[in-house]
């Protein structure tokens, strides 16, 4: 088979849209032509059920339960209220609760709309369009839930089952279908036969002219798009759009329900069907969520989505009124629409009318003084007393602005001056408590330097001290006494060194068992080591004696206790700290003069290991 005799549906079934978001950019005139219908549906439903009475009124307690089906924004009689110039409230006697009817505006312009309803014109195009709806997708049955949402936009009237369907009993019939997720048996309006002529989309008829038939279709036709400001789709994603814009094209009103529903040609099918919906009903727009039940009647649900998200150009989803309203975007210029109906120029659909309707001003009340019994002079008399009132309070405003610039100008010097005062003396607080502070560190470092001067002088003289206890006289120079001192000292340090190592270790090694035994208290005196740890550590066996340096000569007979310490020392080591000077009983050295013996005197500074040396001796 070749290229040419395939059928349109049959090209590219497949998938190419690329996964990338496409931004939502506001559009500030279609937000304008949908706020213009605000409350507009209520008030007509409402309008339509005081018509529908045999009275043409409604009491406000059979009015009262009417909220939820008419979804008013509020109670139905502050509804009321705020449209006094469609609504008016009124008592036939005083056995009777309060009643509601229409205004003769309102009244007027009903009159109006129900002119262009029984035109035997509009019943030909709405007969037209509401069959067209029909076909859509192939379908030939709708419930009427369904028709009824969108009846409102598609112009319908309210009672369109007694005085539309029953006037075409060739065209429509009301039959029983099962509803599927139900399984309930709901109403819905069937379309007896298939109009051919009427099978063909408004893109179809713009593209072709007028001399458009059946028979003769183009598949070459393009969705129109209109961006707004700032609006700037990605490449890849214009890139696909434009691919998608060559596909050919599929008329809304054949079945291609055999296409993959993933595929390209299928989104460009299902946005057709968009499209035409759109371009069925009366105000070229609807709720989303009309458009997502009509869908679900037609098993595009979730079709309908996507192709309202990806195709912006061509649907414009307004956020205003606490709703989503779908916009065809062609069908308007700005916030005006290009092709009006004739109920949206005449009727109560007309812009220029729900402006009137909707009005709560003094023109609104003065047109509803006959049901208000209000009095052309009471109203006159109160526009004077607003207008002398406004001009009064604008006099007073002025006057306010002028002492107010004279304030500003008599009190800025003065207030200029008291603030350079302040500052001035904010400067010169701040100096002085500067100064104070500088003064107190210099007090507190002289006293710091003054007690290492103190410090250093006690330890100089505390040196000296065992400088004169260490030499005493004998034979040992001064730099040699001098040595043993720092020797000592080093060894102190060295000796402090070590326990601070040793504890540290020994302190983390139990570190585990003092958690389970609990803290240990420094005051205590088990704290660290024990008490034999520190006796051995410091050491109390060192001789605290210094050297005594004795001169005898050299075949001088050596005490019998010299004898012994020699003889021990030559047979078995032994520590020089060990060996003593032989005592008398006063306890002065026999072999020393009054020079050469000193009383053994404890030493601030730890002292070392020191040996006994006995000059002359071998």
């Amino acid at each position: 088979m070749s290229l040419s005799s395939k059928l349109p549906h049959q090209f590219n079934l497949i998938r190419t849209f690329v996964n990338a978001k496409v931004k939502w950019v506001r559009d500030p005139y279609l937000d304008t032509a949908v706020l213009k219908e605000k409350d507009l549906k209520q008030v007509i439903a409402l309008k339509n059920q005081i018509i529908s009475s045999p009275s043409k009124s409604l009491s406000m307690y059979t009015a009262s339960p009417l909220k939820d089906p008419l979804n008013l924004p509020n109670t139905t009689t502050k509804f009321v209220n705020n449209y006094r110039c469609v609504f008016t409230q009124f008592q036939p006697t005083s056995a009777f609760l309060p009643h509601v009817k229409l205004t003769p505006q309102a009244l007027s312009v009903h009159n109006e709309e129900m002119s262009v309803h029984n035109s035997s014109d509009n019943r030909k195009d709405t007969v037209q369009r509401l069959t067209r709806f029909l076909m859509l997708a192939g379908m030939r049955q709708l419930p009427l839930y369904v028709i009824d949402k969108l009846k409102w936009d598609l112009g319908l009237p309210h009672d369109y089952v007694t005085t539309l369907l029953a006037d075409y009993p060739d065209y429509f019939d009301v039959c029983g279908v099962e509803d599927p997720s139900s399984g309930k048996e709901l109403l819905a309006l069937e379309l007896i036969s298939w109009r051919k002529e009427l099978s063909v989309s408004e893109l179809e008829k713009s593209a072709m002219g007028l001399d458009y038939s059946g028979d003769k279709r183009r598949h070459d036709i393009v969705f129109p798009m209109f961006f707004p400001k700032g609006f700037d789709l990605q490449k890849r994603v214009s890139t696909w759009v434009e691919n998608w814009q060559t596909l050919p094209y599929i008329s809304p009103y054949e079945d291609a329900f055999h296409l993959d529903t993933n595929s390209d040609q299928a989104e460009k099918w299902t946005v057709a069907i968009l499209h035409e919906l759109l371009s069925l009903l009366v105000s070229k727009k609807t709720e989303r969520r009309n458009l997502l039940s009509y869908g679900q009647c037609l098993g595009l649900g979730s079709r309908f989505e996507k192709a309202l998200v990806h195709h912006p150009g061509i649907f414009y989803i307004s956020n205003k009124l606490t709703t989503q309203t779908v916009v065809l975007r062609e069908a308007y210029r700005k916030d005006f629409l290009v092709k009006k109906h004739p109920l949206m120029a005449k009727g109560t659909l007309a812009p220029e009318k729900l402006s009137s309707l909707k009005s709560n001003n003094y023109a609104g009340k003065e047109s509803s003084g006959l049901a208000n019994d209000i009095k052309s002079e009471t109203i006159a008399a109160t526009r004077i007393q607003t207008a002398f009132r406004a001009y009064k309070a604008r006099k007073t405003l002025r006057l306010l602005k002028g002492v107010t610039k004279l304030k500003i100008l008599t009190q800025g010097y003065s207030v200029k001056k008291q603030a350079n005062t302040a500052i001035t003396y904010l400067h010169s607080w701040s100096n002085i408590q500067a100064e104070i502070r500088a003064r107190r560190l210099c007090m507190v470092t002289e006293d710091r330097i003054r007690r290492k001067k103190l410090e250093s002088q006690l330890k100089l003289e505390a040196k000296i001290h065992d400088l004169e206890v260490e030499w005493c006289g004998g034979s040992v120079t001064m730099e040699e006494t001098l040595g043993r001192i720092h020797q000592r000292e080093e060894a102190a340090v060295k000796r402090e060194r070590a326990m601070a190592y040793a504890f540290s270790h020994q302190w983390r090694a139990n570190a585990s068992q003092s958690q389970v035994l609990g803290n240990y208290e420094v005051s205590k005196a088990n704290w660290g080591w024990s008490w034999k740890e520190r006796w051995i550590a410091a050491r109390p066996w060192e001789s605290r004696v210094p050297s005594i340096s004795i001169n005898l000569p050299k075949k001088a007979q050596i005490s019998p206790s010299s004898k012994v310490q020699k003889d021990k020392s030559t047979s078995k080591p032994q520590t020089p700290a060990a060996v003593k000077t032989p005592t008398n009983a006063k306890g002065t050295s026999p072999l020393g003069n009054a020079k050469g013996t000193t009383k053994a005197r404890r030493l601030s500074y730890p002292t070392t290991e020191k040996t006994v040396v006995h000059e002359g001796v071998q």
